[in-house]
C-alpha cells in the first residue's frame, strides 16, 4: 500500500509541476530538481496514512503533493547562502549551487506558491481548511518562525524546543491534519493526529542532531546535544518516540499504516540510535 501511495505522489507531483520546455526554463528546471529525486516522502505519507484511517486515501493525493512541494521549498531557501549555506542536498548539489542564488530563491517562492495552488482544487470548505492548515505551518509559528530562532537565537531549551517544534514537528502535525481533514474525521481523532504530529516531529529532529553529528566534534549550533548532551537527548528521543507510539495505537483498528510509517521515521524500538 505504501509504495501504492509514493507512486501515485510521484505521478501527481510531475503532473502539477511545470515542465522544462516551457517559459521560464531556469525557473521550472529548478524547482523540478528541488522536488526529484526526493527523499523518504515521509510528509506525503503521513497525509495518506491519516486519510487511510477514514478510507479516504486516494483522495489526498493533492493534500500529500502541496506538504511535498512546501518541504521542498523549505529545504531550496534552507540551503542559501543566508541562511544555512549548505553546498550538498541528498548527496548533489544544492539547488543554488546548480542553478544561481536567484533562480533557487524564485524557485524556492514558485513551489510555495504551486502548493497552495494544488489545494485550490479541493472543493468548498474543504479547501479553505487545507490551506489554513498548510499556511500556519508555514508561518511564524511554523517554518518562518523557526528558521528566525535557528540562525538568531541564543541556544537553550526554550529555544531549542521551540524551534524544533516550528521548523519540524509544525509541517508533520499539518500533514496528519490535513489527511485527517480529507478524510472528514471526528475532532477527537484529529487531536490525536495533532499529538502523533508534535511527538514525531520532536523525535525526530533530535535524533536527526544525535545522527548528524561528526565523529569527534562537539554540538554545533541549535541542536539537542547542545541543549541536554548526548544522554540527555538519547533519553528526550525515548520520550518523544514512546508518546508517539502511545498515540498511534490510541487511534485503533486502521492505525497500521501510520505505526509502520512512524516505524520507519523514529524506530520501533525507543532505544538510543
Amino acid at each position: 500500500m505504501m509504495r501504492d501511495w509514493l507512486a501515485r505522489v510521484e505521478q501527481r507531483l510531475g503532473e502539477v509541476l511545470p515542465g522544462e520546455g516551457g517559459q521560464p526554463r531556469e525557473l521550472h528546471a529548478a524547482m523540478r530538481y528541488a522536488v526529484f529525486p526526493g527523499g523518504k516522502r515521509l510528509r506525503p505519507l503521513l497525509v495518506m496514512a491519516a486519510a487511510h484511517l477514514g478510507e479516504r486515501a486516494p483522495e489526498a493525493v493533492d493534500a500529500a503533493c502541496a506538504v511535498e512541494l512546501v518541504h521542498s521549498y523549505s529545504l531550496v531557501h534552507d540551503d542559501l547562502p543566508c541562511m544555512d549555506d549548505d553546498d550538498l542536498r541528498r548527496g548533489r548539489p544544492s539547488c543554488h549551487r546548480v542553478f544561481g542564488q536567484v533562480v533557487a530563491l524564485l524557485a524556492g517562492n514558485a513551489l510555495l506558491s504551486l502548493a497552495f495552488e494544488v489545494l485550490a482544487s479541493y472543493p468548498g470548505d474543504l479547501g479553505c481548511q487545507l490551506v489554513r492548515e498548510l499556511s500556519r505551518a508555514c508561518g511564524p509559528q511554523g517554518l518562518a518562525g523557526g528558521q528566525v530562532g535557528d540562525l538568531l537565537w541564543e541556544v537553550n531549551e526554550e529555544n531549542y524546543l521551540f524551534v524544533i517544534g516550528a521548523k519540524t514537528a509544525a509541517l508533520f502535525r499539518a500533514s496528519l491534519r490535513m489527511g485527517g481533514l480529507v478524510a472528514g474525521l471526528d475532532p477527537a481523532t484529529m487531536a490525536v493526529l495533532d499529538r502523533c504530529g508534535l511527538h514525531l516531529g520532536m523525535a525526530f529532529q533530535i535524533r536527526d542532531d544525535l545522527a548528524d553529528r561528526p565523529a569527534g566534534e562537539g554540538p554545533v549550533g541549535m541542536n539537542a546535544l547542545a541543549v541536554w548532551g548526548e544522554e540527555g537527548a538519547r533519553a528526550r528521543a525515548r520520550e518523544e518516540a514512546r508518546a508517539l507510539a502511545d498515540a498511534v495505537r490510541s487511534l485503533g483498528v486502521r492505525n497500521s499504516m501510520l505505526q509502520h510509517i512512524a516505524e520507519l521515521a523514529v524506530g520501533s524500538d525507543p532505544q538510543p540510535i
